[in-house]
């Protein structure tokens, strides 16, 4: 290998080299080193302090909640409502806190951070004293009815936990912690069932989603366990929570029926249009037919096949026909005639003898029917 060529190798080998090294000091190492493992989020929360949150302090709050900011919230809350009202600090301890007229002074002084940087020494001319008053008793007024409102919502919460209601995935959110774990531990020792059993009937939710759920809130672990038995035993009580849970619903038996079989109606039947005599044999002939197709191969009898087709049946009096039949060697001219008042409609009867009757013959017919 020549010299140009060693030297050319050994350029692009270096190059390389820096391009490597570019690429790692800019997206970091190939290789993950020692501590740099990615946590988890379950890892990230337990590193995390106790999330706090405090009330606004553009409003009104008790003197508890006052107690629990930080002193930054502190100076800013009282240093608002003295340059809102024009009023000074003692105002705030009597009307607010009803702690007297120096109860909040009293409780500053302890931490002169705090006390030094209230401009409570500031001249005020109590202008707004009066509106002050007002807005603190109407906002007391309110809390009181909400006060009452969170005590009836906590009561009936804790009545549906310990009675084992039925309840939504939604709502059941909206409980505490505890009061979670709560309910579905009443619910497994009621019905005998599972967690998942009851994430899946009643929640309509997957199983993981809500171990999910309940991990985040670090109560997980505090599920009991069911004790369903063997196979057969905890299929009739997964089936009787199931049936509760629909009754719950307001679903009946009857409708989860319906909702699966469909019911399909019969056609209506064809209706028949009879003006002639040739109209009426034509149509008795195709009914017979179809009927006798049924039943093939066994030849049925006109009244066999009328019993199968469910031909009306009448139930009239009429005049028998009246004729003098000669020998076949010396036919004779035949008539009939018929005159009768039906309540249900024409008689088939009649119409069948006809048709044996005149046969095969030659015949002028005069047909007049009039309904009533």
């Amino acid at each position: 290998m020549t010299e140009a060529a060693q030297v050319f190798n050994q350029t692009v080998g270096e190059r390389s080299k820096q391009k490597n090294s570019a690429y790692h000091k800019k997206n970091g190492s190939a290789v993950a080193k020692l501590g740099n493992k990615r946590m988890s989020w379950q890892e990230i929360n337990s590193k995390h302090g106790k999330e706090e949150t405090y009330p606004s302090t553009d409003g009104f709050m008790d003197y508890a909640a006052f107690e629990k900011l930080p002193s930054d919230l502190k100076i800013e809350f009282i240093n608002k409502l003295m340059d809102k009202y024009d009023i000074g600090l003692q105002h705030i301890s009597r009307h607010l806190f009803n702690k007297g007229d120096d109860g909040l002074k009293a409780n500053l002084r302890n931490n002169f951070d705090i006390l030094d940087k209230i401009d409570y020494k500031k001249p005020r001319a109590n202008s707004g004293l009066l509106k002050f008053r007002d807005e603190v008793e109407e906002w007391k007024l309110r809390e009181k009815a909400a006060k009452a409102a969170d005590e009836a919502e906590a009561q009936r919460k804790r009545d549906i936990i310990w009675k084992g209601e039925f309840i939504t995935y939604n709502e059941f959110k909206t409980f505490p912690a505890d009061g979670q774990v709560a309910y579905l531990n009443n619910l497994i020792k009621k019905y005998s069932v599972s967690a998942s059993t009851i994430a899946k009937v009643l929640f309509q939710i997957t199983q993981p989603a809500l171990r999910s759920h309940l991990e985040k809130l670090n109560v997980f672990d505090q599920l009991e366990k069911s004790k369903v038995g063997n196979s057969k035993t905890s299929v009739v009580r997964v089936a009787a929570f199931e049936k509760a849970v629909n009754k719950w619903r307001g679903k009946t038996v009857a409708e989860e029926v319906k909702s699966e079989v469909v019911i399909e109606e019969a056609p209506p039947a064809e209706e028949l249009v009879i003006e002639t005599a040739d109209d009426a044999e034509a149509i008795i002939e195709k009914k017979a037919k179809d009927f006798s197709k049924q039943f093939e191969p066994k030849p049925l009898s006109l009244d066999e096949v009328k019993e199968i087709a469910g031909l009306p049946k009448t139930n009239i009096e009429y005049e028998a026909p009246t004729a003098e039949l000669e020998p076949l060697a010396q036919p004779r001219e035949i008539s009939f005639s018929a005159n009768y008042i039906s309540e249900n409609g024409l008689d088939e009867k009649q119409l069948f003898s006809l048709m044996s009757l005149f046969a095969g013959k030659k015949v002028k017919v005069n047909i007049i029917i009039q309904s009533m």
